[in-house]
């Protein structure tokens, strides 16, 4: 399965930049790209515009930088590389949703990037891939790039804002940093669904499903996606309610995008399903999964230990 990789347009040169600086940026991008193709062979870059036609500064294009003498290697490598553009070309591959409704902004500081669109980052966010930077200003070197997501709610038109981040690598020094990221995400611990299922208890010891759920891991099929992106993200919120129930804390640090449903869908009882008892309980809280609309709904619970009640892994409700 691809690992997806996103081009992070506003780290692209701009200026008069001579030819020898412009091949450095370009070489040092091609590096980048090359130590992730040692953790995951089949990596494809997305990117905005067609690559060859990304200018690095004013003068040159990567097309034309393919064909200087000082890159050749680079040149070669880019020929066997998979890519792909625009960037609404991967949201249909990958039955991304609608991105009229949310949008992700570089978040504020004390630098010339803040409040800016960020597509890139957002799409790499949304779909569990990795934005990777031309090494062209310090802020570039974070491994972690805040956004702001705002989202405007469809049922009531209300905006809500939050800030995530983003993961992103310049340097190929830091391309370590994502090894076991990048495993993962190629290489899961299960067969299907069904396999998942039935290693719950042993893959996710701090969380625990109502009975509707079983149909919903288990029609998730080898090779799918989907699979894929849900285990990881049950993974997460075992991971951080796993780190929660030994400490005194009295809530989990979530190290990705946890929110309430909104009021509107909560008195619409979209959220309320049957435990195992038989009672209806509300699973407000819940985080994204991708590639298309996926949520994952739970209720964090106390007894007889700290844990994750799941009750809901698919689409998100109500919308068909």
């Amino acid at each position: 399965m691809s690992f997806e990789i996103f081009l992070n347009d506003l780290s692209t040169p701009d200026g008069a930049i001579a030819l020898e600086p412009a091949c450095e940026h370009l070489r040092s991008l091609v590096s980048v790209i090359r130590e992730l193709r040692k953790l995951s062979s089949d990596v494809i870059l997305n990117s905005d515009i067609e690559l060859n036609a990304i200018s690095i500064g004013e003068t040159y294009s990567i097309a034309a930088l393919r064909n200087a003498s000082m890159c050749v290697e680079e040149g070669q490598f880019l020929k066997r590389l998979q890519d792909r553009s625009p960037f609404d070309k991967v949201v249909e591959l990958l039955g991304a949703p609608d991105q009229s409704m949310v949008e992700y902004r570089i978040a504020t500081g004390e630098h010339e990037f803040a409040g800016k669109e960020a597509k890139a980052f957002g799409l790499s966010y949304l779909l569990d891939g990795l934005g990777v930077s031309f090494a062209s200003h310090p802020f570039w070197f974070a491994t972690s790039i805040p956004l702001n997501r705002i989202e405007l709610d469809s049922d009531t038109g209300e905006i809500s804002e939050a800030i995530v981040s983003a993961k992103n690598v310049a340097q190929s020094s830091d391309v370590v940093t994502f090894a076991e990221f990048l495993r993962a995400s190629a290489i899961p611990a299960f067969s299907d669904g069904s396999e998942l299922w039935a290693r719950r208890e042993e893959i996710f010891p701090y969380l625990r499903f109502i009975p509707r759920v079983r149909a919903q891991i288990e029609q998730l099929k080898f090779g799918d996606r989907v699979l894929v992106s849900a285990a990881k993200r049950l993974s997460d919120i075992n991971d951080d309610v796993g780190a929660w129930s030994s400490s005194s804390a009295g809530v989990p640090t979530w190290k990705f995008f946890v929110r309430p449903e909104s009021g509107t869908r909560i008195n619409k009882g979209l959220v309320n399903f049957n435990d195992e008892q038989g009672e209806v309980q509300t699973f407000s809280d819940h985080a994204d999964f991708g590639p298309a609309e996926g949520r994952i709904h739970f209720k964090l619970q106390t007894e007889p230990f700290r844990h994750a009640l799941i009750g809901h892994v698919g689409r998100k409700l109500g919308i068909g």
